[in-house]
């Protein structure tokens, strides 16, 4: 009996074994800002292509986020938030400082997979009527498969 369970075990073990972690880098220019209220928006989001050879978007899970805002110095008063949405959901966002840079797990435990985008979006309390951002904004995903 104890010779059946030794090869079982091996096999557990190394397939628990497998599980890494890898980071993908996403990196947009947001839109400009046109008028006070209307939110311009950077959109990140992983694809199949993005996952290592044997890893599967439908079982990874999100274990950070890091990422880099731009900002827009023509804008008076202006906001940045990240957010997390899924296609046909709420979003869930958290405000950042517009040209900063940082890293959070606040996302880690909603659902993670195909239908899953990362934003961030800028808005402006006042300014000129068109406002443009600096530079790109980027989003690091880091995954555990």
């Amino acid at each position: 009996m104890k010779k059946k369970l030794l090869p079982l075990a091996l096999m557990f073990v190394s397939v628990t074994g497998m599980a890494g972690e890898f980071s993908v880098t996403k990196t947009e220019r947001p839109n400009a800002i046109f008028k006070s209220g209307v939110k311009a928006f950077s959109m990140h989001r992983l694809n199949n292509r993005d996952y290592p050879t044997g890893a599967s978007m439908y079982m990874s899970q999100l274990v950070g986020i890091s990422f880099s805002a731009t900002s827009f110095p023509q804008s008076i008063g202006e906001t940045a938030e990240i957010c997390w949405k899924q296609q046909d959901a709420s979003e869930d966002c958290i405000p950042i400082t517009p040209g900063s840079s940082g890293y959070t797990n606040h996302f880690n435990s909603l659902t993670f997979g195909y239908a899953s985008f990362m934003m961030i979006k800028h808005s402006q309390t006042g300014g000129p009527n068109r406002s443009s951002p600096i530079g790109s904004d980027s989003i690091t995903f880091h995954v555990r498969y």
